[in-house]
């Protein structure tokens, strides 16, 4: 009888042994998506203080390029970045500082001077002292190349730019006698900011 009581016994502590390992598995089971929540959770903050530090960033630069002082910076990196792509076309003067211009009426100034005949809307007019170059950034293409001539009393570095009634800029000087073919025609619609001086 005694050792039926230690069998009975044995196999109560066996028992208590299963159910035992048994919760410490339900515990460890429980534990191991405690820890994986957790990790998840400090990635998603970690990743929520990434993206807030970008936007302020962006949000910064954005003030800073709505200044002048931005803006200056701007046309200054587009100046160069359009005077690098042409340096690998054509060898420009070095002894100068070119007015750049986007060309946005490219229609118009077909019809009046044979200099636009391939110019497309876009494309940018780099005009120096002794001649004006035509540019496509979208064809990386150099349209075409001619003198420029300037009439007296006109001032070729400082063009007058103003305002049409449709808000787009207009250069009068000096378009109305600069290029292969002089015309007389002012306010061409040429340009929509003037990017350097």
């Amino acid at each position: 009888m005694a050792t039926i009581k230690k069998e009975i016994s044995a196999k109560k502590d066996d028992t208590s042994i299963l159910r035992t390992s048994s919760a410490l598995q339900k515990n460890n089971g429980s534990g191991a998506a405690v820890f994986l929540l957790m990790i998840l959770l400090i990635i998603a903050i970690g990743g929520f203080v990434w993206s807030f530090s970008k936007y302020q960033k962006t949000k910064q630069r954005v003030a800073y390029l709505s200044t002048q002082e931005g803006q200056v910076e701007l046309s200054q990196k587009e100046v160069e970045a359009v005077l690098e792509k042409v340096k690998k076309h054509i060898l420009l003067p070095t002894d100068e500082d070119p007015i750049i211009a986007t060309i946005v009426d490219a229609a118009t100034l077909k019809q009046q001077q044979d200099f636009y005949k391939d110019a497309n809307n876009d494309d940018k007019l780099i005009i120096y002292k002794q001649k004006a170059i035509i540019y496509s950034p979208m064809r990386d293409l150099i349209v075409n190349v001619g003198p420029v001539f300037i009439q007296e009393g006109e001032d070729p570095v400082n063009p007058e730019v103003s305002a049409n009634s449709n808000g787009d800029l207009e250069v009068t000087k000096p378009e109305t006698s600069v290029l292969a073919e002089t015309t007389s025609a002012p306010n061409v619609p040429l340009v929509e900011t003037p990017i350097a001086q």
